[in-house]
């Protein structure tokens, strides 16, 4: 079934394969094994449902209203339609096609995600299958893979990363075989594959100088057929953008999901916290002291193809993965410095690099060295670490199964601030902090609050006195109520209710366990400005 994706004797000494490739037979059932245990595991750790918080609503929003005919368009509770425009729109895509199996997104997620891990689980065993006939390996790398937290964290989450990771292998796979045999058709695949990661997310981007660099790798291809090739993974990825673009009316000046450009450096403790949370895809966060040394080997694996090349090992996949490694995180920090201050460096934002870091890791147990007993040191360093990663993510999943996540959580599920909001009239006008949980636990659309700070840019928002007003008078029509949930900690970019009681006067109107509800019964007047004397 898989004999036709592994090499035959034509390569060079320099870039050769193992003498055989694996058996296809065993490669087969290993891949079904692992993908049986991966399927397992996820399903029991979203028993209670996939986790929906922040950005889960807006996809979740945009498909149901794909499903409703409406398209990929937001309905704003006074029932006028806004376009998605922030937000790439093929993951929302993918979530509205569970209603050909009459599934709603959030069910329909839990099943995405799991056919998700699947095909990245497949493509992470074919890319170190093409550097190793060692079913050993092969079965170390999936095994990596299964025991990576933030990897099974993406996968239990309503959240882009998971299809992305996939198209992200997707591309490495087809990038690989064009190197191996160039052929066009490769290439073209691997084009398509890049522009369907960049429409689930835009960090897609990332993957284009990937590609290039496969193009320009590729001597056995005539110099006029390079041209021609790169020519058409241009033409591939600017049209499905253009595309998208031109649905939106949005000039194509804006390809960045209309973020403003702006220089906000990073500021050095973030940039510490995302170096750690980048040490998790190999060390539990639960350990600390494993960080550094986990980060200094997520730098050391790169110079694997280095040491791979001059063993004689094909190191294609390997090259390929470094490159892209280098360009996501170049793009996340570009992005954070120019086009979006809130991005978090965290294990979400990481996610995509842990399968190619676990090909490239796994790829040192097949480097000849003259050291003794070379290979059983390299397992025997790595035997912890991927043991406590192993209890650790079965406890993660474990927790999950029991208590659940986001605001399908128990916690949520039992709010009383929630069950007070049920029993209130639908059309009573509701602006509050937790719009997205009202959303995704009532079905009930809310207005949020206007942004005391505007994160993308790390600005505070002058107008916010106007727009708060604007609320009372506009979209709460003077009779709407204003929902504070003790559950939500947003108080870097929304204003508190302290602050909102500069402007509005508030009414008590129910004071619950885990939030409180008000009427706004007026304006307070602007304060006088301050004099100054001669």
């Amino acid at each position: 079934m898989l004999q036709s994706q592994f090499p035959t004797s034509d390569d060079s000494p320099q870039t050769s394969y193992p003498t055989s490739p694996p058996s296809p037979l065993c490669l087969t059932l290993l891949i079904i094994l692992a993908s049986l245990i991966a399927v397992a595991l996820t399903l029991y750790a979203t028993t209670l449902g996939v986790d929906i918080s922040g950005d889960s609503v807006t996809y979740l929003h945009a498909a149901r209203n794909i499903i409703a005919g409406h398209g990929l368009t937001f309905i704003l509770p006074d029932g006028s339609q806004s376009h998605l425009l922030v937000f790439p729109p093929l993951y929302p895509i993918m979530l509205a096609t569970g209603w050909i199996a009459r599934l709603d997104p959030i069910t329909f997620a839990r099943y995405l995600n799991c056919l998700a891990l699947v095909a990245t689980l497949t493509f992470t065993a074919l890319l170190v299958a093409r550097y190793t006939r060692n079913m050993w390996v092969i079965a170390l790398a999936l095994f990596l893979g299964l025991t990576s937290r933030p990897l099974l964290f993406g996968y239990t989450r309503l959240m882009s990363e998971a299809p992305f990771v996939t198209f992200v292998l997707a591309t490495l796979f087809f990038l690989t075989a064009y190197l191996h045999r160039p052929r066009r058709t490769s290439l073209i695949f691997a084009a398509l594959c890049i522009a369907i990661a960049s429409l689930t997310r835009w960090a897609g981007i990332s993957l284009v100088p990937v590609a290039f660099a496969a193009i320009l790798l590729c001597r056995a291809r005539p110099q006029r057929a390079r041209v021609i090739d790169s020519v058409l993974l241009i033409l591939i990825i600017v049209i499905a953008m253009e595309a998208w673009t031109l649905y939106n009316h949005q000039p194509a000046s804006r390809p960045y999901g209309g973020r403003t450009l702006a220089l906000h450096p990073p500021p050095r403790v973030k940039l510490v916290a995302g170096a750690r949370a980048l040490s998790n895809w190999f060390a539990p966060h639960e350990y600390p002291v494993s960080e550094w040394p986990a980060i200094a080997l997520t730098f050391a694996v790169l110079a694997i193809p280095l040491i791979a090349r001059r063993a004689g090992i094909r190191t294609a996949p390997l090259d390929l993965a470094v490159i892209f490694v280098i360009s996501y995180i170049a793009f996340i920090l570009i992005s954070l410095t120019f086009f979006d201050a809130a991005i978090p460096l965290n294990s979400r934002i990481w996610m995509p690099l842990v399968p190619p870091l676990v090909i490239l890791l796994t790829a040192a147990l097949v480097i000849p060295a003259r050291l003794p007993y070379y290979r059983q040191l390299i397992a025997l360093l790595l035997a912890f670490p991927i043991l406590l990663n192993t209890y650790c993510t079965w406890r993660y999943a474990n927790d999950l199964h029991h208590a659940g996540q986001g605001y399908l959580s128990a916690a949520w599920r039992d709010s009383e601030l929630m069950a007070y909001l049920k029993k209130i009239p639908p059309k009573t006008p509701i602006a509050s902090n937790a719009q997205d949980a009202i959303y995704t636990l009532l079905n009930r659309s809310a207005y949020g609050f206007p942004m005391a700070r505007f994160r993308t840019i790390a600005k505070d928002n002058p107008n916010l006195r106007a727009d708060l007003v604007r609320l009372y008078t506009h979209d709460l029509r003077k009779k709407g109520l204003l929902v504070f949930s003790n559950r939500i900690k947003r108080g870097d970019f929304l204003p508190t209710k302290t602050r909102i009681e500069k402007y509005l006067n508030l009414q008590p109107v129910a004071e619950l366990s885990d939030g409180q509800i008000y009427k706004i019964t007026g304006i307070r007047k602007r304060p006088p400005a301050p004099t100054t004397q001669p």
